[in-house]
């Protein structure tokens, strides 16, 4: 699908289309670009769940922050973790974003190029089992400093595995149609 929040319009779908705790791993994948730098808050890219307290750890969020970087914000037991992943520029880009819980790492590709890795993340000391809530693209039922994206985001795919840079390569670019193992969401 296509969303393009310049005016903070965003999308929001049910609980039930992806819970990245109810895997063994997860990719989530997206083409996205915001139309200014200089931020005053994190323009938010994708989210899931839903704010509760700032120490139940229930809110897991992708998006663009004024210092110019894609961050990932994890929930993790007594409030959340923040991730300063790569640079981010004025163009589109396609992001994918993997959990792998043999590894236990997370990896953050752009453009099919690895630019970020967080070895040693335990499932149990992150909170992914505490995502609860509604899928949202262009925003979040967030934090204060969470806002509406002002860019556009595009082609957002979730999978309940975490994709090698193989896979994320041969698929950036395609539509996948049918029954594909894995996905979840597109």
């Amino acid at each position: 699908g296509h969303a393009s929040p310049g005016s903070h319009n965003y999308l929001k779908a049910s609980s039930s289309v992806f819970n990245p705790g109810t895997a063994g791993g997860f990719t989530i994948e997206f083409w996205a670009r915001r139309d200014f730098a200089d931020l005053d808050t994190v323009g938010v890219i994708v989210s899931f769940g839903d704010y509760g307290t700032l120490t139940s750890g229930d809110l897991m969020w992708i998006g663009f922050d004024r210092n110019d970087r894609v961050r990932l914000g994890i929930p993790s037991p007594g409030g959340e973790t923040t991730l300063d992943v790569a640079p981010a520029d004025l163009n589109w880009h396609h992001w994918a974003f993997t959990y792998d819980g043999t590894t236990e790492e997370v990896r953050a590709y752009r453009d099919a190029n690895l630019v970020f890795t967080e070895p040693s993340v335990p499932a149990s000391t992150w909170a992914w089992d505490d995502v609860s809530g509604s899928l949202t693209i262009g925003n979040s039922d967030g934090r204060d400093y969470l806002t509406g994206l002002s860019g556009a985001v595009n082609n957002l795919r979730l999978w309940h595995t975490a994709l090698t840079a193989e896979a994320i390569q041969n698929a950036m670019d395609k539509v996948q149609f049918g029954a594909t193992t894995g996905l979840v969401f597109e």
